[in-house]
C-alpha cells in the first residue's frame, strides 16, 4: 500500500529540480569545494541532497558538478563522486548506486537496507535487474512501499549492521529476505556465495527464518536454505544446480576425478558418469587465452578417456529448462 511513511522516504527535493534544462554558466575546470569532497571522501563515494544543503551547496552549483561530472545522479537526490563511478564496473557501480540511495532513505532512521539491496550491499551475487530499493524497519511497524521503494516489516532483534557507513540488515538477514522477496534462484545464487565465502553458516540461515515464520514468501527461503551448497564458487554453477534439481537428476558438486592426466576437479557429476561444468563463457585470445584453450582441452581429453562424458552448461543453456534437457539428453541416454 502506498502509506504517509514510505512517501516521506522520497520526499526530498532533487537540486536539479528546480534548475531542469536551464542554462547554467559552466567554468572549465570548476572543482568540487574541499568541504564536499571531504565529506565524500568520508562517505566513501556518495552523498546526498541533505548533505549537500547541509554543507551550503547551491541548487544551481549540483546542477554545474552534475553537468561537469564532478557528481553523477545515481538516484533521485543521491549522489556520487563522477570520477570514481567511471572507474568501476557496472556490478560496483550498482553497488555505489544503491548505497547512495539507502543513505538518502534512511536519513529518518529505524529503517536498513534489505532484499536484493542489500545483497548488492553486501557484494552478494543477484540475478536480474530492479529498480526499486528495498528497506527493512528496524522496529516495530508495517510494511509498506511507495513509487520506487518497497518498506518490509522488522525481521527481528540485532538485524541492523552498518557497511561502508550505510544500515544494512546482516549477510544472512540479508540473504532471507531476498529469497523471500525475489524467490528461489535469487536466494540460492546469494546463499550459495555467502556460506562459501563464509560470511555466514547454514545455523545462521535458519536463525533468521525460523522467527519470521508465516511471513510472505518465507517458503522461498526455506526452499533456499534446503538448496544451498557452500562449495558452489559462481552463480552460473547456482543456477546450473538448479537446472539439474529442476530435471530431477541426481548429483554431486565439486567432485575430484583421478585421470592419467592428473586429478582433476569437475562441477557436477551426474550418475556418476557425467561431468556436468559450467561454462561462463571465457575469451581464448591472445597467448594467454590460447593456454586456457589447451589447458581446457587437456582436461576435458583426460576425463573422456577416464571413461567419463563431458557436458559444458552455458548461461544461454540456463534459460530455459528446455534447453539445459535437450543439452543433457544424449549424455544420459549414452551413460
Amino acid at each position: 500500500m502506498n502509506s504517509p511513511a514510505a512517501a516521506r522516504a522520497l520526499s526530498t527535493p532533487d537540486p536539479r529540480g528546480a534548475l531542469a534544462g536551464a542554462t547554467i554558466w559552466c567554468p572549465h575546470g570548476m572543482e568540487l569545494p574541499m568541504t564536499i569532497a571531504a565529506r565524500i571522501a568520508d562517505l566513501n563515494g556518495i552523498i546526498t541532497a541533505d548533505d549537500l544543503a547541509a554543507l551550503g551547496a547551491q541548487s544551481e552549483q549540483v546542477v554545474v558538478w552534475l553537468r561537469q561530472g564532478q557528481l553523477v545522479r545515481a538516484r533521485r537526490g543521491a549522489y556520487v563522486d563522477g570520477p570514481l563511478w567511471r572507474s568501476l564496473d557496472a556490478r560496483n557501480q550498482e553497488r555505489m548506486a544503491a548505497r547512495a540511495a539507502v543513505r538518502r532513505l534512511t536519513r529518518v532512521g529505524g529503517l536498513v537496507a534489505a532484499a536484493r539491496t542489500a545483497a548488492i550491499i553486501h557484494a552478494l551475487p543477484t540475478i536480474g535487474q530492479a529498480t526499486t530499493t528495498i528497506l527493512a524497519r528496524t522496529g516495530g511497524g508495517p510494511s509498506e512501499h511507495a513509487a520506487d521503494v518497497r518498506i518490509q516489516a522488522c525481521w527481528g532483534p540485532g538485524s541492523a549492521h552498518e557497511v561502508d557507513g550505510v544500515p544494512v540488515l546482516a549477510v544472512a538477514a540479508s540473504v532471507i529476505s531476498l529469497a523471500a522477496t525475489s524467490g528461489v534462484q535469487a536466494g540460492v545464487v546469494a546463499a550459495d556465495a555467502a556460506l562459501h565465502q563464509k560470511r555466514c553458516s547454514v545455523d545462521d540461515l535458519h536463525d533468521w527464518m525460523t522467527p519470521n515464520i508465516g511471513r510472505r514468501g518465507i517458503r522461498s527461503a526455506r526452499e533456499t536454505i534446503r538448496l544451498a551448497d557452500p562449495q558452489c564458487e559462481s552463480p552460473g554453477e547456482s543456477l546450473t544446480r538448479l537446472g539439474l534439481v529442476g530435471l530431477g537428476l541426481p548429483w554431486r558438486s565439486q567432485v575430484a576425478i583421478a585421470t592419467d592426466a592428473g586429478t582433476y576437479r569437475v562441477d557436477f557429476l551426474v550418475n556418476d558418469r557425467i561431468v556436468v561444468e559450467f561454462d561462463g563463457a571465457v575469451k581464448y585470445g591472445g597467448a594467454q587465452g590460447r593456454d586456457e584453450l589447451f589447458s581446457e582441452k587437456r582436461r576435458e581429453d583426460a576425463l573422456r578417456r577416464a571413461g567419463f562424458l563431458v557436458v559444458r552448461v552455458t548461461w544461454a543453456d540456463l534459460r530455459d529448462p528446455r534447453r539445459l534437457q535437450a543439452l543433457l539428453t544424449p549424455a544420459l541416454k549414452a551413460s
